[in-house]
């Protein structure tokens, strides 16, 4: 008899496909934990922007009370909140690394029967 030594082809095929698959598996965890720490990232932002809102609303309170009695609502651009040192102008979005606009706009509405304040981020 021979004395086998070794691996055949096909054992030697059927352990790079297993290898593949867990090398294929690792990856897409890796690229779904990235996508979730870019959706957190991207939610602390929104909770900065919503937090710099309120700053801006207690500080304006006697214009920005005003418009809301009037109105019930109204909306801070970003640029705004820019401008008065309470955010910084270069927001980058984590999760497509573009520039947030200074455009978009935090609504605020305001509920005359329980006297709260709900703050809205609207984007582009």
């Amino acid at each position: 008899m021979k004395n086998k030594k070794g691996f055949t082809l096909m054992e030697l095929l059927a352990i790079v496909a297993l290898l593949g698959l867990i090398a294929l598996a690792a990856t897409i965890g890796i690229i779904n934990m990235s996508n979730n720490q870019k959706q957190k990232d991207y939610q602390d932002i929104v909770k900065t922007i919503i937090s710099a809102s309120r700053t801006y609303v207690g500080l304006n309170k006697n214009n920005s009370k005003n418009d809301l009695i009037d109105t019930n609502s109204i909306e801070i651009p970003l640029s705004s909140l820019i401008e008065s040192n309470l955010l910084k102008s270069d927001l980058i979005d984590p999760r497509t690394d573009e520039k947030i606009s200074h455009n978009n706009k935090v609504k605020v509405e305001y509920n005359p029967d329980s006297g709260e304040f709900t703050y809205t981020y609207n984007y582009d």
